[in-house]
Protein backbone atom coordinates (compact mmCIF):
# COMPACT_ATOMS: atom_id res chain seq x y z
CA UNK A 1 0.00 0.00 0.00
CA UNK A 2 1.55 3.24 -0.82
CA UNK A 3 2.08 5.42 2.47
CA UNK A 4 1.47 8.97 0.30
CA UNK A 5 -1.41 7.80 -2.13
CA UNK A 6 -3.48 10.87 -3.74
CA UNK A 7 -6.52 12.03 -1.85
CA UNK A 8 -8.96 14.28 -3.85
CA UNK A 9 -10.77 16.61 -1.20
CA UNK A 10 -12.89 19.24 -0.19
CA UNK A 11 -12.74 21.58 2.65
CA UNK A 12 -15.07 23.76 4.08
CA UNK A 13 -14.36 27.56 5.83
CA UNK A 14 -15.24 30.75 6.59
CA UNK A 15 -16.54 33.72 4.39
CA UNK A 16 -15.83 37.02 5.87
CA UNK A 17 -16.60 40.07 3.86
CA UNK A 18 -18.55 41.03 0.64
CA UNK A 19 -18.07 44.18 -1.40
CA UNK A 20 -19.02 45.44 -4.62
CA UNK A 21 -16.62 47.75 -6.16
CA UNK A 22 -17.41 49.78 -9.06
CA UNK A 23 -20.12 47.10 -10.12
CA UNK A 24 -18.05 44.17 -9.26
CA UNK A 25 -18.58 42.22 -6.44
CA UNK A 26 -15.89 40.62 -4.68
CA UNK A 27 -16.18 37.93 -1.39
CA UNK A 28 -13.21 37.56 1.15
CA UNK A 29 -12.75 35.20 4.02
CA UNK A 30 -10.84 32.32 5.28
CA UNK A 31 -10.24 29.67 2.40
CA UNK A 32 -8.31 26.95 4.71
CA UNK A 33 -7.09 27.29 8.54
CA UNK A 34 -4.42 24.73 10.21
CA UNK A 35 -5.96 21.39 11.92
CA UNK A 36 -8.64 18.66 11.40
CA UNK A 37 -11.64 19.11 9.80
CA UNK A 38 -15.05 17.31 10.39
CA UNK A 39 -14.59 15.30 7.75
CA UNK A 40 -11.01 14.13 9.31
CA UNK A 41 -8.40 16.14 7.04
CA UNK A 42 -5.61 17.71 8.95
CA UNK A 43 -3.98 20.49 7.45
CA UNK A 44 -0.56 21.33 8.35
CA UNK A 45 1.08 25.20 9.52
CA UNK A 46 3.76 23.88 7.03
CA UNK A 47 1.16 23.36 4.01
CA UNK A 48 -0.76 26.70 3.95
CA UNK A 49 2.26 28.94 2.39
CA UNK A 50 1.88 26.38 -0.80
CA UNK A 51 -2.23 26.31 -0.25
CA UNK A 52 -2.37 30.23 -0.66
CA UNK A 53 0.30 30.17 -3.94
CA UNK A 54 -2.11 27.48 -5.91
CA UNK A 55 -5.36 29.19 -5.30
CA UNK A 56 -4.86 32.33 -6.84
CA UNK A 57 -7.10 32.53 -10.10
CA UNK A 58 -8.70 29.26 -9.08
CA UNK A 59 -12.13 29.51 -10.05
CA UNK A 60 -14.93 29.52 -8.74
CA UNK A 61 -18.20 27.76 -8.71
CA UNK A 62 -21.86 27.80 -7.03
CA UNK A 63 -23.46 24.54 -5.29
CA UNK A 64 -23.46 21.26 -4.60
CA UNK A 65 -25.81 18.32 -5.61
CA UNK A 66 -27.77 15.81 -3.89
CA UNK A 67 -24.81 13.92 -2.19
CA UNK A 68 -22.93 17.52 -1.20
CA UNK A 69 -20.77 16.86 -3.91
CA UNK A 70 -19.52 20.83 -5.54
CA UNK A 71 -21.32 21.12 -8.64
CA UNK A 72 -18.67 22.12 -11.51
CA UNK A 73 -21.19 24.04 -14.36
CA UNK A 74 -20.30 27.33 -15.39
CA UNK A 75 -17.54 29.07 -13.14
CA UNK A 76 -19.18 32.39 -11.16
CA UNK A 77 -16.15 33.92 -10.44
CA UNK A 78 -12.64 33.38 -9.56
CA UNK A 79 -9.79 34.20 -6.38
CA UNK A 80 -8.00 37.30 -7.26
CA UNK A 81 -5.82 37.65 -3.82
CA UNK A 82 -4.24 35.57 -1.29
CA UNK A 83 -2.62 35.85 1.79
CA UNK A 84 -1.07 33.66 4.50
CA UNK A 85 -1.78 34.72 8.28
CA UNK A 86 0.65 33.01 10.23
CA UNK A 87 -0.71 34.65 13.57
CA UNK A 88 -4.24 32.50 12.83
CA UNK A 89 -2.98 29.70 10.67
CA UNK A 90 -5.34 30.30 7.78
CA UNK A 91 -4.85 31.72 4.33
CA UNK A 92 -7.09 34.33 4.05
CA UNK A 93 -8.53 34.88 -0.09
CA UNK A 94 -10.39 37.45 -2.30
CA UNK A 95 -12.21 36.52 -4.95
CA UNK A 96 -14.56 38.20 -8.02
CA UNK A 97 -18.06 37.02 -8.30
CA UNK A 98 -18.59 37.45 -12.15
CA UNK A 99 -22.67 36.26 -12.48
CA UNK A 100 -24.76 38.83 -11.97
CA UNK A 101 -27.79 36.37 -10.28
CA UNK A 102 -24.71 35.05 -7.59
CA UNK A 103 -23.56 38.70 -6.57
CA UNK A 104 -27.11 39.74 -6.29
CA UNK A 105 -28.06 36.30 -3.99
CA UNK A 106 -25.00 35.62 -2.08
CA UNK A 107 -25.50 37.34 1.66
CA UNK A 108 -24.66 36.74 5.27
CA UNK A 109 -24.43 32.81 5.70
CA UNK A 110 -23.41 31.71 2.72
CA UNK A 111 -20.17 29.39 3.37
CA UNK A 112 -17.17 28.70 1.14
CA UNK A 113 -15.19 24.69 0.19
CA UNK A 114 -11.96 24.19 -1.26
CA UNK A 115 -11.52 21.28 -3.40
CA UNK A 116 -8.29 20.02 -5.28
CA UNK A 117 -5.55 17.13 -5.18
CA UNK A 118 -2.88 16.22 -2.40
CA UNK A 119 -0.45 13.68 -0.87
CA UNK A 120 -2.03 12.25 2.21
CA UNK A 121 -0.71 9.51 4.40
CA UNK A 122 -3.50 7.92 7.26
CA UNK A 123 -3.76 8.10 10.84
CA UNK A 124 -6.02 7.43 13.55
CA UNK A 125 -7.18 10.69 15.66
CA UNK A 126 -7.82 10.37 19.71
CA UNK A 127 -11.45 9.18 19.22
CA UNK A 128 -10.47 5.93 16.53
CA UNK A 129 -11.03 7.59 13.40
CA UNK A 130 -8.93 7.05 10.64
CA UNK A 131 -7.84 10.61 9.18
CA UNK A 132 -5.82 12.27 6.63
CA UNK A 133 -2.37 14.78 7.01
CA UNK A 134 -2.45 16.19 4.03
CA UNK A 135 1.23 17.21 2.14
CA UNK A 136 1.61 19.09 -1.02
CA UNK A 137 -2.03 20.43 -1.35
CA UNK A 138 -2.88 21.88 -5.02
CA UNK A 139 -6.09 23.86 -4.96
CA UNK A 140 -8.31 23.41 -8.28
CA UNK A 141 -11.17 25.15 -7.30
CA UNK A 142 -13.18 26.87 -4.89
CA UNK A 143 -17.19 26.25 -4.23
CA UNK A 144 -19.57 29.13 -2.82
CA UNK A 145 -22.27 27.40 -0.92
CA UNK A 146 -25.89 28.16 -0.16
CA UNK A 147 -26.60 28.41 4.02
CA UNK A 148 -28.99 25.16 3.76
CA UNK A 149 -25.83 22.76 2.79
CA UNK A 150 -24.00 20.79 5.62
CA UNK A 151 -20.37 21.74 6.12
CA UNK A 152 -17.60 20.15 7.49
CA UNK A 153 -16.80 23.50 9.50
CA UNK A 154 -20.48 24.73 10.77
CA UNK A 155 -18.62 28.53 11.68
CA UNK A 156 -17.36 28.44 7.53
CA UNK A 157 -20.50 31.37 6.64
CA UNK A 158 -20.45 34.56 5.43
CA UNK A 159 -20.37 37.41 8.41
CA UNK A 160 -20.76 40.52 6.05
CA UNK A 161 -22.67 42.14 3.38
CA UNK A 162 -21.15 45.44 2.17
CA UNK A 163 -23.39 46.71 -0.88
CA UNK A 164 -21.13 49.53 -2.42
CA UNK A 165 -20.98 50.56 -5.61
CA UNK A 166 -17.38 52.36 -4.65
CA UNK A 167 -15.06 51.57 -2.38
CA UNK A 168 -12.34 54.26 -0.77
CA UNK A 169 -9.14 53.25 1.00
CA UNK A 170 -6.30 55.35 2.39
CA UNK A 171 -3.01 55.22 0.28
CA UNK A 172 -1.72 55.92 3.79
CA UNK A 173 -2.65 52.78 5.68
CA UNK A 174 -3.99 50.75 3.31
CA UNK A 175 -7.51 50.36 5.02
CA UNK A 176 -10.51 50.96 3.96
CA UNK A 177 -12.23 54.00 4.80
CA UNK A 178 -15.68 54.14 6.65
CA UNK A 179 -18.91 55.74 5.61
CA UNK A 180 -17.97 58.65 8.34
CA UNK A 181 -14.79 58.92 6.77
CA UNK A 182 -16.09 59.27 3.74
CA UNK A 183 -18.64 61.83 4.24
CA UNK A 184 -16.00 63.55 6.65
CA UNK A 185 -13.57 64.24 3.36
CA UNK A 186 -16.44 64.93 1.00
CA UNK A 187 -17.73 68.15 3.99
CA UNK A 188 -14.15 69.11 3.94
CA UNK A 189 -14.08 69.51 0.44
CA UNK A 190 -16.86 71.73 0.38
CA UNK A 191 -16.01 74.00 2.63
CA UNK A 192 -13.08 74.31 0.71
CA UNK A 193 -14.80 74.69 -2.59
CA UNK A 194 -13.56 72.04 -4.14
CA UNK A 195 -16.45 69.84 -5.47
Amino acid sequence: MNPNPILRFQFNSRVKTIEESKGQTFIEGCLISEGKSENGNDYSFESLRTIAKSAISAPLYFGVDSRNRHVKGEPIGRIVKTWFNKRFGRVNFRALISSKKIAETVKEGFGLSIGGTANAKNFIDNFGRICQKIFSLTIEHVQLLSPLVHRGVQSAVVSKVINETMIFSSSATRKFLSKDEISAIIFALEIKGEI
